[in-house]
């Protein structure tokens, strides 16, 4: 992304923008209306967390494990033969027992045709079935949190079978098993049979983001109008109370110029550090309750500056005022909780949202006042 001084903010918004500002702190409800996953206590709903492990990641466990309820990281991946590879860094591993520790599988390198050949191998979804078992013993994990990715149409009744088959392992060993399953759209609709994944595990994930991605044109990364759309369709297939809302903690900016497109993503910390050096306005979008800024640029050092042509900048991003906004959907919904994706990318101000989410009063203090500003807020070095 270009970051020279030459860069100048867009002068036209949408008209269906307003200026931001964050919400005070929600206040914690005197009666939660969530269901409770299974083995989960029924007073509050469930915070999950994903992580990479980073040093982002892992300072924010040891400030705020206290708001999780489970911890998954990242860092375990299913080949084609059925072996499982993959370790838990010691400053993840260090959260055992405050939080429950369930890491995600993927398939290796996310690899398509190494997904076929696993789950249309009976020799090595077995394999692979006792090596999750294995592992969670050995490493004293409470489950793990299966994240196949690139299933296609013919895989669509294997993979919910061998996931009833881990499942059977799990319970006679006392762990669970949960799945991340993407938005029902496209593809993905006829790739994953939400129904019978819903009937085969403890816990469903749905990955309810990335509705504009790095292929596709600026918008939203998770819409609260389209979550509500995809969580509504999810719901008509898996019991509320298995289901986690799976909330983005990123930002996403795309750089457009020339008839040509480049997209990146990161934290929210470094969003802002963008709005502030650049001096943009934060704009709020009603439809989708989602933050966004634009940018054009006029660069001295770069060829569109030589030939006069601009390139725009618009970011999209998630924090604590967005999330609160989709939280409100998983009440509504009576989920059993949300997931964040991820660890150490997130608003600070979301920890507090967490906490009345849950409904457990960590520590006390007073509501921020509504803050309304044409600049971010300068953040602590971290």
């Amino acid at each position: 992304m270009k970051t020279h001084a030459g860069l100048v903010l867009h002068a036209a918004m949408l008209a269906a923008t307003v200026a931001y500002a964050k919400p005070a702190r929600p206040t914690v409800p005197t009666k939660s209306p969530v269901h409770a996953a299974p083995r989960v206590a029924a007073t509050r709903p469930t915070v999950l967390a994903f992580s990479l492990g980073d040093r982002h990641a892992a300072q924010s466990l040891s400030e705020h494990a206290r708001n999780l309820d489970i911890l998954s990281p990242a860092v375990f991946s299913a080949h084609a033969d059925g072996r499982l590879t993959g370790h838990i860094s010691p400053e993840l591993a260090s959260a055992r027992g405050r939080v429950q520790m369930m890491p995600s599988v993927v398939n290796a390198d996310f690899s398509v045709e190494g997904l076929s050949a696993l789950l249309n191998s009976k020799s090595a979804r077995s394999r692979l079935a006792q090596n999750l078992v294995t592992t969670a013993k050995k490493l004293h994990l409470r489950g793990f949190v299966i994240d196949f990715e690139g299933l296609s149409r013919s895989e669509r009744q294997r993979y919910p079978a061998w996931l009833s088959d881990v499942h059977a392992r799990f319970r006679a060993a006392g762990l669970r098993l949960g799945v991340a399953v993407p938005a029902p759209v496209g593809t993905f609709r006829e790739a994953f049979d939400n129904r019978a994944i819903g009937r085969a595990t403890d816990l469903v994930i749905l990955m309810a983001y990335d509705q504009h991605s790095r292929g596709s044109a600026p918008g939203p990364i998770a819409g609260y109008n389209w979550v509500e759309r995809v969580l509504a369709d999810t719901v008509e297939a898996i019991p509320p109370s298995k289901l986690l809302l799976g909330l983005p903690m990123y930002h996403r900016s795309w750089t457009e110029s020339s008839g040509s497109r480049d997209s990146t993503a990161g934290s929210h910390r470094q969003a802002l550090s963008l709005l502030n050096e650049l001096g943009a306005e934060l704009q709020w979008d009603p439809l989708s309750r989602s933050p966004w800024f634009r940018i054009e640029s006029l660069g001295t050092e770069s060829d569109d500056a030589l030939s006069g042509a601009k390139a725009t900048n618009t970011v999209w991003l998630e924090d604590s005022r967005s999330v609160s906004e989709k939280i409100e959907l998983a009440r509504r919904f009576k989920l059993a909780g949300v997931a964040a994706w991820r660890l150490g990318q997130e608003d600070p101000d979301i920890w507090g949202v967490f906490e009345s989410y849950r409904g457990v009063t960590i520590a006390s203090a007073k509501s921020a006042p509504p803050r309304r500003h044409r600049r971010a807020p300068k953040l602590a070095q971290r």
